[in-house]
């Protein structure tokens, strides 16, 4: 694994950490996570959700790392997450959230990753947005 890809692992598990025991969006992860009644407990590590974690950091590795070639099949992201039935404010949540994970992660050497980052963070935010969002 290359150090850009451990640096999104990094990034993406400190994310869920906070995610998924977050008040208004952690039960969204619940309903991913691949334990039984999963949702039916609050988890404070990441569970049954650690099986969705390779393919979340192989998402962002695609996104954020040139030639990277996808280790998982290539979903409509948007569509897969249409079960979840998200939330304008639960997507602004996962922003925010996110945005503070990455923001823990800026060192110096890290600085233009983490601005394409962020540039990626709104292009799905734009596209979350108008996909569940805007008045079709």
């Amino acid at each position: 694994m290359n150090s850009e890809k451990d640096y999104i692992l990094q990034v993406v598990r400190a994310f869920y950490k906070v995610a998924i025991n977050d008040v208004f969006i952690g039960y969204h992860f619940r309903k991913i996570s691949s334990e039984p009644n999963s949702h039916q407990k609050i988890e404070s590590s990441l569970g049954g959700f650690e099986d969705h974690i390779p393919k979340v950091v192989d998402f962002w590795a695609s996104q954020l790392i040139a030639g990277h070639v996808r280790e998982f099949d290539r979903p409509n992201v948007l569509k897969v997450h249409e079960y979840l039935k998200i939330r304008k404010g639960e997507l602004g949540r996962w922003i925010i959230l996110f945005k503070e994970t990455l923001s823990k992660f800026n060192k110096p050497d890290q600085v233009e990753f983490n601005q394409n980052w962020l540039l990626k963070v709104a292009l799905f935010e734009a596209a979350f947005s108008n996909y569940y969002f805007s008045n079709k």
